[in-house]
């Protein structure tokens, strides 16, 4: 009983947040495929035709088989590791993705461990991240239940939505031009592109380098605002490089696998222009539906 644990009895309001946030992407997830199902009857010219995005971009969207996909809701499961600061002992990061690859909507739960503070037992950092309803909030606590971290308005909106979008290799259906996004060349470059991408009122954008095997290699945009402690908030470059591209095992999709990179690095582009990485994670499992 939670009177036989009164820390267990903290956590239940952060846990209850957690179930609410996670409920209202699957909402907006199934409401915009419902959306698509009663328009895909009616046939019109998409906002920008396929034909005239960048090269590269186009071959990437090609070669992964983007359109081919027809996903209402992808939920990944994510190992890997996260570090508090640049000079900081990295901490194993244990996370649950759920995202939503027709709109801008995700919930990603994590816990990660931390330095026992004021004598208390374990070492868990526990929070969610969320975008729904165009609406975004980061809420993080020490062992489930002491706040550290939140944040939602404007700037956090912001955030989310260049991460949803920086992290949509993993769901490249995203990435199709569509009402919300749009490609742009990148004047004096063959393997960059530019992905403009507009939702509830707020656009950020962000450029995709493209390798020689024509796969994304990294994804750069100035319009990533954090939350820091205090409500404060802070306005980096902000940098995700993939790597280790194969076929990644997903429930649901068409021949079983989806090409995607299955290892993402983030990194904060300091003021003297140096780059540190504070969270890597890799797929471990995906389930589409």
């Amino acid at each position: 009983m939670c009177c036989l644990n009164p820390f267990a009895c903290l956590t239940v309001p952060f846990k209850n947040k957690q179930a609410a946030a996670r409920k209202a992407v699957e909402a907006e997830a199934v409401a915009a495929a419902s959306t698509a199902a009663v328009s895909a009857g009616v046939k019109l010219p998409p906002p920008q035709d396929f034909a005239e995005l960048p090269a590269c971009a186009r071959f990437y969207l090609e070669r992964v088989g983007a359109a081919k996909d027809n996903f209402t809701l992808v939920t990944a499961r994510q190992m890997g590791g996260f570090r508090h600061g640049k000079n900081l002992p990295w901490k194993v990061l244990d996370a649950t993705q759920v995202v939503s690859p027709r709109v801008p909507a995700f919930f990603w739960t994590a816990s990660c461990g931390f330095k026992p503070m004021m004598g208390l037992k374990g070492k868990r950092y526990l929070g969610f991240d969320c975008r729904a309803g165009g609406q975004s909030k980061v809420d993080w606590r020490f062992w489930g239940w002491l706040p550290a971290l939140s944040g939602s308005g404007q700037a956090t909106d912001r955030a989310m939505l260049v991460r949803w979008l920086a992290e949509a290799p993993g769901y490249p259906q995203a990435l199709l031009p569509s009402d919300l996004l749009r490609w742009e060349a990148v004047k004096g470059s063959e393997n960059q592109a530019r992905a403009v991408l507009s939702h509830s009122g707020t656009t950020v954008s962000g450029i995709f380098t493209f390798d020689e095997a024509g796969l994304v290699a990294s994804f750069r945009s100035d319009d990533y605002t954090r939350p820091l402690p205090g409500g404060a908030t802070e306005t980096r470059t902000w940098i995700v490089r993939y790597s280790d591209h194969k076929l990644v095992p997903v429930k649901g999709a068409l021949g079983g696998g989806k090409l995607v990179p299955a290892m993402y690095k983030a990194y904060r582009v300091e003021p003297s222009e140096e780059e540190y990485c504070y969270v890597m994670f890799a797929f471990e499992g995906v389930k589409a539906n």
